[in-house]
């Protein structure tokens, strides 16, 4: 399942301050997944909140949200083999040459984090 499938029920927001509204928008939309389409500060760049939590896990597996954590637990014991990809692969259309990781939006999460 490609991340992108885990968004079928999100809600979505033009843009977004890293510094505390992703949190405010967060606490506003209880257990919805939420998707920034841009994040201020950060040009080009998106961003997604509750994607992993039970029930949207639950309902994008098809299991019963009791059944979760099992799930994931046997996965991590059970792990297949990797796949090799050789030529062409869409993952590798999205690349940034050089990577600078400075430019990645960090979230803060509460408002006592402001300029830490």
């Amino acid at each position: 399942m490609a991340f992108r499938e885990h968004l079928d029920e999100a809600v979505y927001f033009t843009t977004v301050d890293p510094v505390s509204e992703m949190r405010e928008l967060c606490l506003a939309h209880p257990g919805k997944t939420i998707v920034f389409s841009q994040v201020e500060g950060a040009p080009g760049h998106r961003a997604a909140m509750n994607i992993c939590m039970r029930h949207n896990l639950a309902a994008n597996f098809d299991i019963p949200e009791s059944e979760v954590i099992d799930v994931l637990g046997w996965t991590m014991d059970n792990r297949g083999e990797p796949v090799s990809v050789v030529g062409a692969a869409a993952i590798l259309e999205n690349s940034i040459t050089p990577v600078d990781l400075s430019q990645l939006p960090i979230p803060l999460r509460w408002p006592e984090q402001r300029c830490r």
